[in-house]
Order: structure tokens, then C-alpha cells, then sequence
């Protein structure tokens, strides 16, 4: 399997990640967006990343059973979402978890100092990096977020 299957837009090589260089929100943006103009767009392109990783995780039900315990565990969602679309790769399910007043706080945090609109960062390996990442290691790299806020 071509390893670009593992990301939303596979012919894109554009990728944002916050200056602090947060892994949590790193994302890539589609073919012909120069930028992300604001935090829905930011959190819909999230979505699409964790739903890709989600669908594509070699058992997707387990990875998401995983990613909501330990989610939930650290106090940014509950147990209750359709776990099942989630391991679809339902774009919408993504965006619902990802909107929780808990997640949302802890998300916007990892933002720094950086402003909307946000430009695609100089390739700094993001690429091969977000193509290695899990489901379940988001899910334990977010919780050890809400740990140390």
C-alpha cells in the first residue's frame, strides 16, 4: 500500500503543524489550500486526518475502542460516540468528538501564538511523520497533553 493512503489528500505534500510543534494538530491541507482561514477548518482537516488513520489502522474498531478509553480517561470526551462510524472513517464523527468543550480547550492551547490564517509549514519531515503516525499514539499524545495543562 502507497504510504501518501494514509493521509486525507494523498497527492498533497502541505502540511501545518503550530510553531511549538504540537503533533496533536498536525494536519494536512488539500490540494490548492494555500492556508487555513480559521479554527472550524482547522479542526474539519483534524478530522479528516483521524479518520483516515481510524479506517486504515489494521483492526479500526479496536484502534478507536482504544482511542476513546484513553480519551476519555483524561477527561476530553465520554464513552458514548458512535465508535462504529468513527472506525468507518465518518468524517462528521470525527468532528463531533473533536468538538467537545474539553478537546476544543485543550486544542486551542496547543495553538501558541499562532494566528489565523495559518500557512502550510516548511516541509520538516511532517510528512514522513504524520504518514508513521497511529491512531492510538494521537490518542496517548493528547492525554499526555491534558496532563501537563
Amino acid at each position: 500500500m502507497d504510504s501518501t493512503s494514509f493521509l486525507p489528500f494523498p497527492k498533497s505534500k502541505k502540511m501545518w503543524i503550530p510553531t511549538e510543534e504540537t503533533r496533536a494538530l498536525l494536519v494536512q491541507l488539500p490540494e490548492g489550500m494555500n492556508e487555513i482561514p480559521n479554527w472550524d477548518t482547522l479542526m474539519s482537516l483534524l478530522a479528516a486526518r483521524l479518520a483516515v488513520l481510524a479506517k486504515t489502522d489494521e483492526d479500526p474498531e479496536w484502534a478507536v475502542k482504544m482511542t476513546i478509553q484513553t480519551l476519555d480517561e483524561a477527561g476530553l470526551t465520554d464513552l458514548y460516540h458512535d465508535q462504529s462510524a468513527l472506525a468507518k472513517g465518518n468524517v462528521p464523527a470525527w468532528e463531533n468528538l473533536l468538538a467537545r468543550q474539553s478537546m476544543r480547550a485543550l486544542l486551542s492551547q496547543q495553538m501558541g501564538k499562532d494566528q489565523f490564517p495559518l500557512r502550510p509549514a516548511k516541509d520538516k519531515g511532517l510528512l514522513a511523520e504524520a504518514e508513521d503516525q497511529t491512531l492510538e499514539g494521537w490518542a496517548g499524545m493528547v492525554s499526555m497533553l491534558a496532563q501537563t495543562v
